[in-house]
């Protein structure tokens, strides 16, 4: 097997693969904010596909001796910002891994984050 860097020429062979076993799943990734995308071929025939993004995190630190109300205001500032940061770098969406159930829900609500398919996971490097 052999990795390499992906060229346009592969792109009809990985969008086949993809239509075929994971087209129910998710939408053929997007290439924006790629840091690199490769192919693992096998006797000269391409097999699987990856790439490697770029992602906008919004974290926050609020101060939770404040009020709900105000930590809403706060969020409700800063957020807009994070927003137009992202997007102007060419992000296409801003990503928030949330553990508290209550603060999730506010986003989902106010300001239209939705729960990603799957389960995110991290490993360290």
């Amino acid at each position: 097997m052999n990795v390499r860097i992906a060229t346009g020429e592969d792109r009809q062979v990985v969008e086949d693969l993809h239509s075929t076993f994971y087209g129910d799943e998710f939408p053929f990734p997007s290439m924006t904010k790629t840091i690199q995308a490769m192919v693992v071929e096998d006797n000269g025939q391409v097999q699987g596909f990856g790439v490697v993004k770029e992602i906008s995190e919004c974290i926050m630190v609020l101060d939770k001796s404040q009020g709900k109300l105000q930590r809403a205001r706060l969020v409700d500032t800063l957020l807009p910002h994070a927003f137009t940061v992202a997007q102007e770098a060419g992000h296409d969406g801003v990503h928030a891994f949330v553990q508290d159930e209550y603060f999730a829900r506010f986003l989902k609500r106010k300001f239209g984050f939705g729960n990603a398919k799957g389960q995110v996971l991290v490993r360290g490097i």
